[in-house]
């Protein structure tokens, strides 16, 4: 039987090598992770996809909304989810 992502991540430890913090018995840094993290696009997550369909002006929200996302994507990168409610 073969582990989870999830409980393969649970497991995962940070050990000190020589090329500095790494996740334990892999070359991936601690700095590699954080670059990720920092040039990632967000997760936009939609509060109400029901009410999307069915209520023009919330659906008017959330379209300027995520065209402001877009727009303006340099602002929100980093960020790793974006909730309209």
């Amino acid at each position: 039987m073969t582990s989870s992502f999830n409980e393969k991540a649970e497991k995962a430890t940070i050990a000190r090598t020589e090329r500095g913090l790494t996740i334990a018995g892999t070359r991936i840094t601690l700095y590699d992770v954080m670059d990720y993290v920092t040039t990632s696009f967000p997760v936009v997550t939609i509060g109400d996809a029901d009410r999307v369909l069915n209520d023009p002006d919330y659906r008017d929200l959330c379209v300027n909304r995520i065209l402001e996302i877009v727009l303006y994507i340099e602002n929100y990168m980093g960020t790793r989810r974006i909730f309209i409610l």
